[in-house]
């Protein structure tokens, strides 16, 4: 009896120490209230929080009990608190009950001088000479496409330097600075040279000229220092061929004769004209042709050979040759000039010899004879 005695004692007592020595449950995790009162910031912009002592032995409380005790606003802050770090990372698991933020560093954000594309380079030799290395596309790009180069001049600080423009870049090609690029010389493109219409002269028989007139007059072969004749004319022309052109004309001109008097004449003339090239735009032709002309002159003084003292009249028959040019601008209007020949003579009485027109006192030579030189120009329209 007295061994069970003190087995019994033996067993209670084991069992009393048992029951003191068996360590009492962890307190539930307390959420501190700012952590509470906040949802949990970007992981990529959070420093991460000091680690915090446990108040009792590492043991991991049973999970009912955790969610029970956290308010329901902080919820997500303790789960994103909780999720279990990557493998590369050497930061312990947050102890239970605080709230530990990622302490992954953000990205550095790039500044201006990392911005510019450092993967190509332009080098400038002494003699000016530019080399730009160009890398390979980036993936996605396809390396058939042309790219775009801008080369940029130096400016301030910032030396020569290029640019390389990729597919994304193309967009905002326009929102460069004027001035950034360097003028480019407009294209030269050829005048196109106005031509003029095509000619049709086949069509054209009958015609009108308007002309200006300038006569020289001599005596002897020598005009006197105050002559000079000119005045106006015109003419009525028929073509019956394209070759060949008929002439009707009057002029009326005046001035001071190689005698020194005063002259008028009204030559009326009748010409044939031959074109050498006929079909051209620039037609040369030759000029020939009969003329009769009325002539007056008026003398200050009486002369002996003047039938009337101071005054007389003259009729002359003559013959005319010379050459021409016209300058066709269209079918209907031409542009013409002539240079011609007069060889003439008086037709009228000189009272059988009394009043010849030419007259020389100291020699007693008379003459009814006389030559002059024509120069017309004017306009021509035909139809």
């Amino acid at each position: 009896m007295r061994v069970v005695s003190l087995a019994l004692v033996g067993l209670v007592t084991t069992l009393g120490v048992s029951a003191f020595a068996q360590p009492k449950p962890a307190a539930p995790p307390q959420v501190p209230k700012a952590a509470a009162a906040k949802p949990a910031p970007k992981a990529a912009a959070v420093k991460p929080a000091p680690k915090a002592e446990p108040a009792a032995p590492a043991v991991t409380p049973p999970a009912p009990v955790a969610e029970d005790a956290a308010p329901a606003s902080a919820a997500p802050a303790v789960e994103a608190a909780s999720a279990p770090p990557a493998a590369s990372d050497a930061t312990p698991p947050c102890p239970p009950g605080a709230v530990c933020e990622s302490a992954v560093p953000a990205p550095p954000a790039p500044t201006e001088a990392a911005s510019e594309d450092a993967s190509h380079s332009l080098d400038v030799a002494a003699d000016g000479t530019m080399t730009l290395q160009i890398p390979p596309p980036p993936p996605g790009i396809d390396a058939r496409k042309p790219r775009v180069v801008v080369l940029l001049p130096a400016t301030g600080d910032k030396p020569e330097r290029a640019i390389l423009l990729e597919d994304t870049d193309l967009e905002n090609l326009g929102t460069f600075d004027e001035g950034q690029f360097e003028e480019q010389e407009e294209p030269e493109y050829p005048l196109r040279r106005r031509r003029l219409p095509p000619l049709r002269l086949e069509s054209t028989r009958w015609g009108i000229a308007a002309r200006g007139v300038g006569a020289y007059m001599s005596r002897n072969g020598v005009a006197a220092s105050t002559s000079g004749v000119g005045g106006i004319g015109g003419s009525l022309r028929y073509r019956p061929i394209l070759p060949v052109a008929l002439d009707l004309g009057i002029d009326v001109f005046g001035g001071i004769d190689a005698n020194g008097w005063a002259r008028r004449e009204v030559p009326l003339s009748a010409s044939a004209l031959v074109y050498l090239n006929p079909k051209s735009r620039a037609q040369f032709y030759l000029v020939g042709g009969v003329s009769y002309t009325f002539a007056a002159v008026q003398s200050n003084v009486a002369l002996e050979n003047l039938a009337g003292g101071t005054y007389d009249e003259y009729n002359y028959a003559g013959l005319h040759a010379g050459l021409g040019f016209e300058f066709r601008l269209s079918t209907a209007i031409g542009f013409h000039l002539e240079a011609l020949g007069v060889g003439r003579t008086r037709v009228d009485s000189d009272g059988n010899g009394r009043f010849t027109e030419y007259y020389d006192p100291q020699t007693g030579l008379a003459s009814n004879t006389s030559a002059l030189g024509l120069g017309r120009a004017g306009v021509s329209i035909w139809w």
